[in-house]
């Protein structure tokens, strides 16, 4: 949102996402009133301010790989050569695919970033920041950076994109996911995770969530975080679990193209089982908006110049899919009831999280921190299976909603998730 180029603001018949930044400490596409340059200003500090009247932070996303057009950018400007990476025959690189890239490693630079971060979070009193392809950010100013946030709001919070692509930039430089363990307080989007729920990046493998086959250990490897055995990373924090965000395919449209004529019922069975694995699963729930009813963007993956017409957040889609809300607000209060669906280090969830090998379906159970027991069934199919159960053990959740009924068999026939207390 901050400054960025490609778009005429005022009679705006262009439109892009904003990864294009042109000054970095300006607030961007927020007017309405074009002729008042205070209106887009004014007018973000309320929807902070809104927000924050209903307890709900805001992060920013923020592009510090690189900029707009290294021809009008300011800094590059002031003092030539300075703030890009170059190749050893001295030509400007291009790792980002935007014709250029930041070096971060530039003392300037490092505080240009650092001081932008300061000035979106002391002046509109933001929250968090999300960072655009963190790999071409060194490791030094990530955590600099941190370091200055926290010192105004120790509950900052810092994640981003941590995906590995060619860099100048050492190994051991990078902010990119493999290098988490020295990036202690940063959380990073889990690639990982988003391929197994949904699907593959290439679609060519449908997600379990879509009915996919994968082994009882892969999926317990997801809905813990992928760090018991160190799989990815050594904790669940660094994971932020998600189907959908801005980049690709929806939830939505993925089952259209891969699963052929599905039923409206099967597409709420598949969707409500999607959102609950983010939900349970340990690490950091991420939900797209518009997921939670069905959002489509018209079968195209990368809307980032196409308009409203296909990234407008739909909200008549709310009432046709109000059983997917109303069971969204379930999950998200089981999240919140049950510690061991919240734990923050692989040695807890060794000790609390084990995997029930007696069902065809995938069986998880759970310690809780009063040793109670508990059973959580993730089921991907319409198969039919039963289920018989020791005497005295409950049903607290059939799919959709908390209950508490005894129980001694349960039979189950559709994709979802279910909860019992032993």
């Amino acid at each position: 949102m901050f400054g960025f180029g490609g778009v005429d603001e005022i009679t705006k018949t262009s439109y892009n996402w904003g990864y294009n930044p042109v000054l970095y400490q300006s607030i961007s596409n927020y007017l309405s009133n074009t002729t008042d340059p205070y209106d887009g200003i004014n007018s973000f500090k309320e929807f902070v301010d809104t927000c924050h009247s209903l307890n709900l932070g805001v992060n920013m996303d923020v592009v510090f790989n690189h900029v707009y057009d290294v021809k009008t950018f300011s800094m590059g400007i002031l003092v030539p050569g300075y703030i890009y990476l170059t190749d050893e025959q001295g030509f400007l690189t291009s790792s980002s695919g935007c014709g250029n890239d930041l070096n971060t490693k530039k003392l300037m630079v490092r505080r240009l970033i650092i001081d932008t971060l300061k000035y979106f979070q002391e002046e509109f009193k933001i929250d968090g920041f999300r960072f655009d392809l963190m790999n071409f950010i060194d490791v030094e100013t990530l955590n600099t950076s941190y370091q200055a946030l926290k010192r105004v709001n120790n509950q900052t919070f810092v994640y981003g994109e941590g995906w590995s692509m060619p860099t100048l930039l050492n190994k051991e430089e990078q902010g990119k996911s493999e290098n988490f363990f020295l990036l202690p307080t940063f959380a990073f989007f889990n690639d990982y995770f988003r391929n197994f729920l949904k699907s593959s990046y290439d679609l060519k493998r449908l997600g379990f969530s879509m009915g996919g086959t994968y082994s009882k250990d892969d999926i317990y490897t997801a809905l813990t975080g992928f760090c018991v055995k160190e799989e990815r990373w050594s904790s669940p924090t660094f994971s932020i679990n998600y189907a959908e965000c801005h980049d690709n395919m929806t939830l939505y449209d993925v089952l259209k193209q891969q699963k052929g004529n599905l039923s409206e019922k099967e597409i709420i069975d598949y969707t409500i089982l999607a959102l609950g694995v983010i939900a349970l699963s340990e690490g950091i729930p991420f939900y797209h908006l518009g997921m939670e009813f069905c959002m489509s963007k018209k079968g195209v993956d990368n809307s980032y110049n196409l308009g409203d017409s296909y990234n407008m957040v739909d909200w008549s889609r709310k009432e046709k899919y109000q059983e997917i809300i109303d069971t969204l607000k379930n999950f998200l209060n089981l999240r919140k009831k049950y510690d061991f669906f919240r734990l923050r280090s692989h040695e807890e969830i060794e000790k609390k999280v084990s995997m029930d090998k007696s069902m065809a379906s995938v069986a998880i159970r759970y310690l809780s921190n009063d040793e109670n027991t508990y059973l959580v069934v993730y089921k991907n199919d319409y198969l039919e299976e039963t289920r018989y159960f020791a005497p005295e053990t409950k049903i607290i959740f059939d799919g959709r909603k908390e209950l508490r009924e005894k129980i001694d068999m349960y039979k189950f026939t559709r994709p979802g998730i279910y909860m019992f207390k032993k």
